[in-house]
């Protein structure tokens, strides 16, 4: 949908959104002008059956987890937590060192 425009207020900042804004073409240009990733999710799982849903996630978590976090709202009475066990049925993520990182973190995993 073009930029990421999220809730977590520590996500760290990624530069090759802009790459991707200037290089590739979209109707998106800001992510002023996308909902963020929590609404995008929220009213996705509501208009899904229960237990439907399959979300694969290859990247950072850190929408996964603002969703997770979320509060009750105007989409749904339920929290995050509830919405997402009411309406997924598998969840797959990627990390590629796990289990055996060596000691090291996975960049998925820990967000770095």
């Amino acid at each position: 949908r073009g930029p990421f425009s999220g809730r977590d207020p520590n996500a760290s900042y990624l530069s090759y959104v802009d790459d991707l804004v200037a290089n590739f073409p979209s109707t998106v240009q800001s992510a002023s002008e996308v909902d963020d990733s929590v609404t995008v999710y929220r009213q996705a799982l509501v208009g899904a059956e229960d237990h439907s849903v399959a979300i694969s996630s290859i990247g950072l978590l850190t929408n996964l987890k603002a969703l997770l976090m979320s509060e009750a709202d105007d989409i749904s009475p339920l929290n995050g937590y509830d919405l997402v066990a009411l309406k997924v049925k598998s969840l797959a993520v990627m990390g590629g060192k796990y289990p055996s990182s060596n000691g090291g973190s996975e960049c998925n995993f820990c967000g770095c």
